[in-house]
């Protein structure tokens, strides 16, 4: 993929015609954030006050940190910790060898990207209108 193009446009689409309709600003927040698609596109969204991005894996998360720092993202904040539906810990191994470069969760898992939105209040708003 060329620099400057979203891997995911049909998301990207989605996601910004959901925020033309909320009343900002509301707190984005992109778990399984990867190397920040969605996360620097939302934090550019007039209507997004801020962005929480998750992402455990470090090569990515890296990559990350370093968009955030180059596009001057004071609203980004980036944390390293796996996100899930139940406490608890898991290893997050990296495969450097292979052509995606994806992680892997041990246990095995699903890998999805879940986003979900909260307005100011931190009460989430729901998506499924």
């Amino acid at each position: 993929m060329p620099p400057g193009y979203w891997d995911e446009p049909e998301t990207n689409l989605f996601l910004d015609k959901i925020l033309q309709h909320v009343k900002g600003p509301v707190i984005y927040i992109d778990m399984g954030a990867s190397i920040g698609e969605f996360a620097i596109a939302r934090a550019f969204h007039p209507n997004v006050g801020s962005v929480l991005a998750f992402e455990p894996a470090k090569t990515a998360r890296q990559a990350l940190k370093q968009s955030v720092g180059l596009n001057e993202l004071r609203r980004v904040r980036v944390f390293g910790e796996a996100t899930g539906a139940n406490p608890g810990k898991v290893d997050v191994v990296e495969n450097d060898t292979a052509p995606n470069r994806r992680i892997s969760l041990v246990p095995p898992c699903c890998a999805t990207t879940i986003v979900a939105m909260l307005d100011s209040k931190e009460k989430l708003i729901d998506l499924s209108h």
